[in-house]
Formats: C-alpha cells, structure tokens, sequence
C-alpha cells in the first residue's frame, strides 16, 4: 500500500463507525461488526496483516459471543489498551464465528468476562444489556467497588425495571466517567458514580 502506517490504522479504526446499529442501537458499534471488520482487513495482504498485528488498539473490543479462543486472541492482541466491553449474560454466540454452544465455551465465555472485568485499570467502556435471566455471575465483579482509573462512559440496559443493581459500581471510584446511561436501572444520587458525568440519561427500562 502506498498509504502510510498511520493513516491506513486510521481507515481501519473507522470501518465499525460506518455500520449500522449493532446489539445495543449504540453509535453504531457492534462487537460483532467490529470484530468481522478487523479480522477482513488483517486478512486481505501481509502488509496489512502485520500493521493490524502490531496495532493493539484495533483489538480493544473484545466480542463476547464468538468462539472463546478467538476473544482470547483479542485479549492477547489488544495488550495493554483501553478496553471496551459489550456484555450480555445471556448467552447467544454469533453463527458466523461459532456454529454451535458448548458448554464448556459457555464457562470458558464467563471466565473471560471476569478476566475483562478485572482489568480496571483498562477499561475505557462498559455496555452491559442485562435482561437477568441469563448467567448473571460473570457481572457478580460490579457488585463490588472497586477503583476505575480510565472508565469513561457506561450503559447499562435492561427488560425491567429494578430499583438497584451493581451498585459497587455505583459506588466505585470512577475519576474520568463522563457517560452515564441507566435504562432499568437506578443509582441514588448520593452515589459518586454522578460527580464528573458531561452526559446522563434515564429510563425505566429499554422497552419503554
């Protein structure tokens, strides 16, 4: 390619904004497009495969719903970058990485959202659609407090209507959260979780 390193990276970090709503109608932004989109692009030449490889931020939005080893070789890629995790308890693993559920790729799915989870100091975003009755133990880690140093902006979905519900991370330290979306959800606004947000939105739930 006769375009630089820089302005090609640029080109591949846009391919998922083009795209139309994915799983949460958010910004357009779908673990599954975005994965799709990356996974194309770092296979169509060997120029591009090794820009891809040695770019971790094109792998910062692992997909949950794919076949385990490929979100752990996600993992692997994005290295030390801002996460942003899409996450849903209930299990629906996208056909066109994965033809079949297992169970053990359903405990291998939850161990890995843990493992995200756990990684506070990196994750920049967290959008979690949440209809509680799927495996609701690889969120138990927002039950608890904890400190997000990079967090920024978190949308949390649900079918019903409940009056609390991660509230350790209502309560956690969250410096550089700016966006806050409750649908289904409620934090009382005594909660730090408020302090530096630029954009709030609420609902009663996301049927409404």
């Amino acid at each position: 390619s006769r375009l630089p390193a820089e302005l090609l990276l640029q080109i591949f970090l846009y391919l998922p904004a083009r795209l139309t709503p994915g799983l949460f109608g958010h910004r357009g932004r779908s673990p599954f497009n975005t994965i799709a989109d990356r996974l194309h692009v770092s296979h169509t030449c060997q120029a591009w495969r090794e820009l891809c490889l040695r770019s971790p931020i094109l792998w910062t939005d692992p997909s949950f719903d794919v076949n385990p080893s490929l979100t752990e070789e996600m993992f692997q890629r994005s290295q030390n970058a801002p996460l942003n995790l899409h996450l849903a308890p209930r299990v629906h693993f996208h056909p066109l990485f994965h033809r079949t559920t297992l169970p053990a790729d359903v405990v291998r799915r939850t161990d890995l959202i843990k493992q995200a989870l756990s990684c506070t100091e990196r994750v920049s975003t967290i959008l979690v659609h949440d209809d509680l009755n799927g495996d609701k133990n690889c969120l138990e880690s927002l039950d608890a407090p904890a400190h997000w140093p990079s967090l920024k902006e978190v949308m949390l979905s649900s079918y019903q209507t409940y009056p609390s519900h991660f509230d350790g991370l209502a309560t956690s330290q969250t410096p550089q959260l700016k966006i806050l979306s409750l649908s289904g959800f409620y934090f009382s606004f005594e909660c730090p979780v408020y302090d530096h947000l630029t954009s709030l939105s609420l609902s009663l739930s996301s049927r409404h």
